[in-house]
């Protein structure tokens, strides 16, 4: 014969699991969400970084000789926050980003202008601690620029030249008391 009921064991063996699942939801839940983690928003960056390095390779292709296209990940320690922007030297100075040379790349999850304001929102409590891109000849800059073979460049703060990057640069981000570096290397632009 079979008996199609539960035992006693069987039942208290479900009661205790479900008390363990609502014991743990309600830990999570009364902790409540204090947003991305410094870890979550390392790898944001740096994909960012990524895809702005693979934008200024990619309007290379699109772009003509005779007015080359840059990308640059513009960083503001001051308002907590970086942008993304297309640059192009159309009248050939070898200044970058002059007025009119300079617009915003479209973040491609929004379709609107690719500006990340941290210590909001999601990104609360996640700062910029600082942004740090250097060369031989160009005074430290909170901008890394790439070309279109993906090479990075400091923006020299005294007369806004690029400069090939002969160091790593490097970006620092901080959440409660935790931090994650970005680094950005010379020459190939890898990013990590």
């Amino acid at each position: 014969m079979y008996n199609r009921g539960f035992t006693l064991i069987e039942f208290l063996l479900v009661i205790v699991l479900i008390a363990i699942v609502l014991g743990v939801s309600v830990s999570l839940l009364s902790r409540g969400w204090s947003g991305m983690t410094i870890t979550a928003m390392a790898k944001k960056l740096r994909s960012d970084m990524r895809y702005t390095q693979a934008l200024a390779m990619a309007m290379r292709s699109s772009s003509s000789l005779s007015q080359p296209i840059r990308a640059r990940v513009i960083f503001d320690t001051t308002n907590e926050k970086y942008d993304i922007k297309v640059v192009n030297d159309s009248d050939g100075d070898k200044v970058w980003g002059e007025a009119g040379e300079v617009e915003y790349a479209k973040d491609p999850s929004t379709g609107g202008d690719f500006t990340v304001q941290l210590n909001s929102g999601n990104y609360s409590g996640i700062a910029i601690d600082s942004a740090t891109f250097s060369a031989t000849g160009c005074t430290s800059s909170a901008i890394v620029e790439f070309d279109s073979m993906g090479v990075p460049y400091c923006i020299n703060s005294s007369d806004q030249t690029s400069i090939k990057m002969d160091s790593s640069g490097t970006a620092v981000i901080s959440k409660a008391g935790e931090s994650a570096t970005i680094t950005v290397v010379q020459n190939t632009g890898r990013v990590y």
